[in-house]
C-alpha cells in the first residue's frame, strides 16, 4: 500500500511538473433531460445534478516551451439532493476513474518525451503534439436512472488513433451501478434481443463494408456491463472499434426500444418509461 501511494504521488508530482493549466474549473450544472422544474426541486426521489470539473491541461517540452500532449478530462460531479449517501457513491465511482486517468495520462506524456527528445530540432519544429482525451456526457437522467458515456481517444503519433466508448449507469436511490443482471430478469433473453438490433444496425449500408470477416461469433458478446445506456428512446449498445467491424467504422451506437425489452426488463425500471 505505501508503495502503491509513493507512486501517485510521483505520478501527481510530475504530471504538475510538467503541464500547464492544472486549476480545476467547474462547468455549469447540466439540465437532466426530459424533466420539469418541479421534478427536481429538493423532494424526496430528487433529479441529480451533474456539474463537471474540468482536469484539461498541456503538458510542454522544459526545453523548447513546445506543447507535446493535449490533455482533455472532464469529471462529473453528482449533487443530489436530500441523499447524501447515494451521492457519494455516484461520485466515488468517478473520482476512481479520474484516478487511473491520471497514471494513463503520466504514461501518455513519458511517451510524448521520449518521441519529441529523440527528434532534431527541425524535426522538432514541425511538432504534431499528442493527445489523451477522457470526456464524459450526460445522457439521461431521472429520479431513478442516471446514464453517462465516457469518450476516450489516445492519438500518440500511430496512423489511427485508439478509441473506446463505456457507459455508466446508477440506479439513483442507492447510488447503484446496475449490471444486466439488476436490470434485466432474463440476461439470455435480452442478448437475443439486443443481437437482432446489432446485426440490423451493422448489416446497414454505412457498416456492412467494414464488418469483419468474423463479426457473427462476436454479436451476443457485445452487450456487457459497461457498455449500455438509457436515454428517453431506449437502451443504448455501445459496439467499440474492431469487434465486428474495421477501425474506420468509429464507434457505433444501436438502440433498442423500450418497447422490445418491457417484457425482460426489471419493474422498477420499466416503470420508468411507461
Amino acid at each position: 500500500m505505501k508503495q502503491r501511494m509513493m507512486a501517485l504521488l510521483l505520478v501527481i508530482c510530475l504530471l504538475c511538473t510538467a503541464c500547464a493549466g492544472t486549476d480545476k474549473k467547474n462547468t455549469e450544472t447540466e439540465t437532466p433531460q426530459g424533466q420539469d422544474e418541479e421534478q427536481q426541486e429538493g423532494q424526496a426521489g430528487a433529479v441529480p445534478e451533474i456539474s463537471y470539473t474540468d482536469y484539461s491541461q498541456e503538458c510542454v517540452d522544459e526545453d523548447t516551451g513546445t506543447v507535446i500532449l493535449k490533455i482533455e478530462e472532464n469529471c462529473p460531479v453528482v449533487t443530489l439532493p436530500g441523499n447524501e449517501d447515494a451521492q457519494n457513491f455516484m461520485n466515488r465511482a468517478f473520482e476512481q476513474q479520474h484516478t487511473k486517468n491520471e497514471i494513463k495520462q503520466e504514461s501518455c506524456f513519458s511517451k510524448a518525451d521520449y518521441a519529441f527528445s529523440g527528434l532534431t530540432e527541425e524535426e522538432q519544429g514541425q511538432w504534431s503534439n499528442y493527445r489523451y482525451s477522457y470526456m464524459y456526457e450526460t445522457m439521461y437522467a431521472s429520479k431513478n436512472i442516471l446514464s453517462l458515456k465516457a469518450s476516450q481517444v489516445e492519438e500518440m503519433g500511430e496512423e489511427q488513433p485508439y478509441q473506446d466508448v463505456v457507459a455508466y449507469t446508477f440506479y439513483v436511490p442507492e447510488g447503484k451501478l446496475l449490471t444486466l443482471s439488476d436490470v434485466f430478469s432474463d440476461e439470455k433473453a435480452v442478448r437475443e434481443i439486443a443481437a437482432q438490433y446489432i446485426q440490423e444496425k451493422v448489416n446497414s449500408p454505412e457498416y456492412a463494408k467494414y464488418l469483419l470477416e468474423d463479426y457473427e461469433s462476436y454479436v451476443y458478446d457485445i452487450l456487457t456491463e459497461d457498455d449500455f445506456y438509457f436515454n428517453e428512446q431506449g437502451m443504448v449498445i455501445i459496439c467499440n472499434p474492431n469487434l465486428l467491424t474495421e477501425y474506420a467504422a468509429g464507434v457505433i451506437e444501436i438502440t433498442v426500444p423500450y418497447e422490445a425489452l418491457k417484457d425482460v426488463m426489471d419493474e422498477k425500471i420499466c416503470k420508468e418509461y411507461q
